[in-house]
Order: C-alpha cells, then sequence, then structure tokens
C-alpha cells in the first residue's frame, strides 16, 4: 500500500483468496504463515495457505519468485 510498485509480468488466480494470497506472498518471497491473515485464516478454516498442497500451474515458483523487502 505505501511500497514502491514492482512490474512482475504475473497473473495470479484461484478459486480461494486465501491460496491466492498464499502465492502471492510466496512469488515475493515471504512465508505465507508467517502474515498474520493467512495464519488466522487458516485456522478458521476459510483457506488453505500451504502451497505444497495445491496443484499450482503455469510458471514454476523458482521462475517467477522475487524478494521483495518486507517494512
Amino acid at each position: 500500500m505505501h511500497g514502491t510498485p514492482v512490474p512482475m509480468g504475473l497473473v495470479i488466480a484461484g478459486r480461494n483468496s486465501v491460496s491466492v494470497d498464499a502465492v502471492g506472498a510466496s512469488v515475493m518471497g515471504f512465508d505465507p504463515f508467517e502474515l498474520e491473515q493467512l495464519a488466522l485464516a487458516s485456522q478458521m478454516g476459510v483457506g488453505e495457505p500451504d502451497i505444497w498442497k495445491m496443484l499450482l500451474r503455469g510458471s514454476s515458483m523458482s521462475d517467477v519468485q522475487r524478494p521483495f523487502r518486507r517494512r
């Protein structure tokens, strides 16, 4: 929200917003379970933040992953 936009040339889509956010976090180099909102959503049974339990299609994570700085 207050950061600098980074062009990624990437679209992340899915049926569950928690899973989509978890993939986005992983692409940015963050552990989804370290993000409070995703951990809470998982505990509430709202969605799955574990990318190893997801069927990911398209580019491999290693091809699109790029480290971001956390504030």
